[in-house]
């Protein structure tokens, strides 16, 4: 399984642990949000909705509109567009895609996309307020003598983190 490999799903899932109560974002395991991401597939069937749930909870605080599930992708969409017109960034996967269309591995880059805009904006300081310090803080298990760095996720994840 590619999916399980990716070094973005734990951070996504670690992201969501951690900022759970602050955010509103839903509870969910790290192999459920991979297994609901293998799931949606372009196609006509809805998005799952733990990942309307997560969309609609962090866009919730980007964008200055009331998210929800009727009208999330337009956001998600209109706000990409944002990044790259007046921020001059170059990720939009959306462009010229419907949501249905992205790409799985797409898709994963949107949503940690999202997660690191979430902590950029202002309210940040006072909604973290009280959290533990060191919980925020994931710290690599070892390395190795090449120089490889390896990180350990939810007592069922061990990712290495290739010397450059």
């Amino acid at each position: 399984d590619e999916i399980r490999s990716w070094w973005e799903i734990p951070c996504i899932s670690h992201f969501c642990h951690i900022f759970a109560k602050p955010f509103k974002l839903p509870d969910f395991e790290i192999e459920e949000l991979e297994d609901t991401l293998l799931l949606d597939e372009p196609k006509e069937d809805p998005t799952p909705s733990l990942l309307v749930k997560l969309y609609c909870a962090l866009l919730n605080g980007i964008v200055d509109k009331d998210v929800s599930e009727e009208n999330w992708e337009f956001f998600m969409k209109m706000h990409l567009e944002w990044r790259c017109e007046y921020l001059h960034e170059k990720f939009n996967p959306h462009e010229g895609k419907t949501y249905k269309e992205l790409t799985t591995r797409n898709k994963v880059d949107i949503i940690h996309h999202i997660c690191h805009w979430r902590m950029e904006l202002d309210d940040i300081g006072e909604l973290l307020r009280g959290q533990d310090g060191p919980l925020l803080r994931v710290e690599p298990l070892g390395k190795d003598d090449d120089g490889n760095i390896y990180w350990y996720f939810y007592g069922t994840r061990l990712y290495m983190e290739t010397a450059k």
